[in-house]
């Protein structure tokens, strides 16, 4: 699942704030919803999760190796849709803990939510191999397994070979109900266990360094890769 860049305007980080999330909520297409599900599954871990993860590491998973941008512009743009999307997660988190329920679902036409859930669930599964080794503990804990447990269950391969499609149908169904509080048991597990500091909103707004890693996620800093290339 890939994303393309963040299209670019005269003033690419305003333009991501007003209209991404609205955009994704009343203007986007099937296709559209399907990426966004799949990323906000990934930065959900990414925000959750026992490790701080860089803005970078997401544009790698999101975008792409080496994703194709037109200028400087739309490199600052398509990174500030990621910690916009990171910061609303973690906002929502914060102001609905048990009742939180992930952007996709909210936004959702009818029929697609399971197809939905499956590929949020397997960005959220995406943005846990950011740390894996560390989320090890949560995933050998009892109370780490049974929390997963309601996000794995919108994965059709989890289920016992031999189960019938409409089987797998009900399972998902009902594992969207699943999904938030899940998410919230997650984050307060980490809240308790994690040796970082409490997860933090990321500023959409800061320009990238010239010495920071490039934010195509090459591990490069940018002044050699991204930008000494837009500005040749």
């Amino acid at each position: 699942m890939r994303l393309e860049p963040w299209p670019a305007s005269a003033d690419p980080v305003a333009a991501a704030v007003s209209s991404m999330l609205q955009a994704a909520g009343e203007g986007f297409g099937r296709p559209e919803r399907e990426e966004m599900a799949w990323t906000e599954g990934l930065l959900t871990a990414a925000a959750i999760g026992p490790e701080r993860t860089r803005p970078d590491e997401w544009t790698k998973a999101v975008f792409g190796p080496e994703p194709k941008y037109e200028d400087a512009e739309q490199a600052q743009a398509s990174a500030a849709m990621l910690a916009l999307l990171h910061n609303k997660i973690l906002d929502d988190l914060r102001q609905m803990r048990e009742d939180y329920a992930p952007f996709f679902l909210e936004h959702a036409e009818d029929g697609e939510e399971i197809e939905l859930a499956t590929l949020w669930a397997g960005g959220f599964i995406s943005g846990m191999s950011l740390r894996s080794k560390a989320w090890d503990k949560l995933i050998r804990s009892d109370q780490g397994k049974l929390s997963l447990s309601g996000i794995l269950a919108s994965l059709p391969g989890v289920l016992e070979p031999g189960v019938g499609p409409e089987e797998i149908a009900a399972a998902q169904s009902e594992a969207l109900e699943w999904i938030g509080p899940a998410v919230f048991e997650i984050s307060e597990y980490w809240k308790a266990h994690a040796r970082r500091a409490a997860p933090g909103s990321v500023d959409p707004f800061r320009k990238i360094g010239r010495n920071e890693p490039c934010p195509c996620g090459s591990g490069r800093k940018h002044k050699k890769c991204c930008l000494d290339r837009l500005e040749s």
